[in-house]
This record gives C-alpha cells, sequence and structure tokens, in this order.
C-alpha cells in the first residue's frame, strides 16, 4: 500500500510504538556484553572473550526469535486495541512480517554493539552508525509502503552486525585483536 493519508500515519504509529517498545527486550544483551567482557579484554583473555560471547549471541538469537514472534502476535492481535478502523488494521497487517524482521534484527545489532561498546571501538561505532544512517536516508524517498520504510531500518541493523562480525574476523579492534590472539 502507498504510504498516503491518515491511515498510512496511523498503522505506522501503532508498528513504531511495538517495534520500539518490544526492541527494548535487546538491551540487557547488550548490557551482559558491557559488563562482562571488560575485563575479559583488559586481559586479553580469549577464552573467556570467546565464551562469554557465545553464550550471550545465543540468548540473542533466541530472544530475538521469541520477541519477534510476541511482536507478531502482538500487531496481528492486538492492534485492534489502538484502533477500531478496519483501514488502519489493514494496514497494519500488510506489515507484520517487516516490522517482525525489524525488532529481529535490532535485538541482534544491538547484542553486537554491545561487544563494540565494550571493546571501547567507539570511532568504528560513530562510523560506520553514521554511514548506515545515511544509507538508510538514501533509502527513503524510494520507499513506496511502510513495509518498505521498515525493511530499511532492518538493512540498516543488518549491515551494523556484518560490520561488527568483518571486524572481528579480521582481527581488528579491540575485540576482534583479543579473539585472534593464538594461545599455544
Amino acid at each position: 500500500m502507498p504510504i498516503k493519508g491518515t491511515d498510512a500515519l496511523a498503522a505506522y504509529q501503532i508498528c513504531i510504538n511495538a517495534m520500539t517498545f518490544l526492541s527494548l527486550f535487546g538491551e540487557p544483551l547488550s548490557q551482559l556484553h558491557q559488563t562482562k567482557l571488560p575485563a575479559f579484554l583488559d586481559a586479553k583473555d580469549k577464552k573467556s572473550t570467546s565464551s562469554t560471547m557465545k553464550s550471550v549471541l545465543t540468548l540473542a538469537c533466541f530472544t530475538s526469535i521469541g520477541v519477534g514472534l510476541v511482536t507478531l502476535m502482538t500487531l496481528a492481535f492486538g492492534a485492534g486495541a489502538f484502533t477500531s478502523d478496519p483501514a488502519v488494521r489493514a494496514i497494519v497487517n500488510s506489515v507484520l512480517p517487516a516490522v517482525t524482521m525489524s525488532v529481529i534484527s535490532v535485538i541482534l545489532s544491538v547484542t553486537f554493539d554491545g561487544a563494540m561498546l565494550a571493546s571501547r571501538d567507539f570511532t568504528f561505532i560513530i562510523v560506520v552508525g553514521i554511514l548506515e544512517t545515511a544509507m538508510q536516508l538514501l533509502l527513503l524517498p524510494h520507499c513506496m509502503n511502510l513495509s518498505s520504510v521498515f525493511l530499511s531500518f532492518m538493512l540498516r541493523q543488518i549491515i551494523y552486525s556484518i560490520a561488527v562480525l568483518g571486524r572481528i574476523a579480521t582481527g581488528k579492534g579491540n575485540l576482534g585483536k583479543v579473539l585472534a590472539v593464538q594461545r599455544g
């Protein structure tokens, strides 16, 4: 559906509020990284860093899927609590997959962001954040429906997650350097 009129705006408000609220469930995972990893990174403890990353990312995968399902159910069955307008509810139903995938991607990227904050790789975080925001701003004028707006946000989160994984895999930044250390 094209992005026009008050129906689309009302549907967007319902979806963005649900997405914003439910995305907050990723913050404790970010905080886990931020509280556990600094000591391991400072000690250059590859084993503990790797173990913590694996545990938190496993939790993030299950949490993101669970919260994604809650997002889907909330919007599919709860939109009526926010509007009685059938046109608005139809638009909300049409964007369910995009909003759900956006919530899943934001929970995963927030988890990665916690690891990057723990490693104090602030320049990387800021540069990638500016680049991904610019990319989304360039995409938004081409978004013809609400699904594509939410998918542009999801793409932004995926790009950040891939950039973090690439930085770690190439041994760059404090986190990448610690995980690249060979023991033995």
